[in-house]
């Protein structure tokens, strides 16, 4: 499941939709003290995903994130503190059951903060990112915990389409040929 799945809806734009999923229905169900939502985020790479749904998979490149989100946050963090980083990924604590684990209340505040956050699933669409990917979130009371993968490298599917094979060869940039 995605980020958009498993992030309770309550902490994001969705509750005023009055959308749910299941990181919040497993939060209403067994309390928050029995579940554990783990949520990643990306600042740029590469994903496997579609256009629409029910097309084939693509090599797609992943837009650097917009500047007001909490995935440009956490690049500049991992950018400015070089002693919290493990091959440009590491993860963030929000709550623990375990009394002897330290978080720290300031993260936990600071990404309370409403911000903007990406969600790209098995569609992605880089021309309309802001308008299909975006939403508002509240990160440190969405998830437990969120593991930041600075660069991400697309899954290779099983059953490879030639046009995922040519576009991982060449790096096609999702612009081409407009931006050429």
């Amino acid at each position: 499941a995605h980020n958009s799945h498993i992030g309770d809806a309550r902490e994001t734009g969705s509750r005023r939709a009055r959308e749910i999923n299941i990181g919040q229905l497993v939060r209403e169900r067994f309390g928050i003290a029995n579940t554990f939502n783990i949520g990643f985020t990306t600042y740029t790479g590469t994903v496997t995903a579609a256009d629409s749904w029910d097309m084939d998979p693509n090599f797609k490149r992943v837009r650097p994130s917009l500047d007001e989100s909490v995935e440009f946050l956490l690049h500049e963090a991992m950018i400015n503190n070089s002693t919290m980083i493990n091959d440009g990924q590491y993860f963030l604590l929000f709550r623990s059951n375990n009394p002897s684990v330290i978080l720290s209340k300031e993260l936990h505040t600071e990404l309370h903060k409403k911000r903007l956050e990406r969600a790209i699933g098995v569609i992605y669409r880089p021309r309309t990112e802001r308008q299909s990917h975006y939403f508002d979130a509240n990160l440190s009371t969405q998830f437990d915990c969120v593991i930041h993968v600075d660069v991400t490298r697309a899954l290779r599917p099983l059953e490879m389409h030639p046009a995922w094979e040519q576009a991982e060869k060449e790096h096609i940039p999702d612009t081409f040929p407009m931006n050429v």
